[in-house]
């Protein structure tokens, strides 16, 4: 057997072409067995599944200066919207910052705003993204492709 490229969903033959060989792809299973959302249209849970992907979520700040205070942090980001919460995250012995910090918005517009560019915070590009996220990589589909030769007499 031998691998397959796959890019993108698409399959890349190997070096030596396709040959006469017969390939065959596996795709694992539909991890859940949910109705469709045409069957879902006038349902409470699809409108539920809607209100929770507009939720705002805290959002993590990465590469601080150390120093920049809470106020500091929740007065630059005042720019974008309404900021709910602003937390500079300090070091319990020293009281330093840990060079990050956390914030939460009112409306999922501002977090949008906030989540598409990078912020200059006291003369330091800092980053803002949804913690434990792997959002802006490429989704991960579990595939596998075996490659079947046929006995040639």
């Amino acid at each position: 057997m031998r691998g397959v490229r796959l890019v993108d969903g698409k399959l890349h033959p190997p070096e030596a072409g396709w040959g006469d060989m017969v390939f065959v792809c596996v795709f694992p299973k539909a991890e859940n067995k949910r109705k469709s959302d045409e069957q879902l249209e006038n349902s409470t849970a699809k409108t539920k599944r809607m209100e929770s992907k507009q939720k705002c979520s805290d959002l993590i700040v990465l590469g601080l200066p150390y120093k920049t205070t809470e106020q500091e942090l929740r007065e630059y980001f005042e720019n974008f919207g309404e900021v709910l919460m602003a937390q500079v995250k300090k070091d319990l012995k020293t009281g330093q910052s840990k060079g990050f910090g956390f914030i939460r918005f009112g409306s999922s517009d501002s977090q949008g705003r906030v989540l598409s560019q990078r912020h200059m915070i006291d003369g330091r590009w800092c980053d803002v993204k949804i913690p434990n996220s792997k959002e802006g990589q490429m989704p991960y589909l579990n595939r596998k492709i075996f490659e079947i030769g046929r006995a040639h007499v």
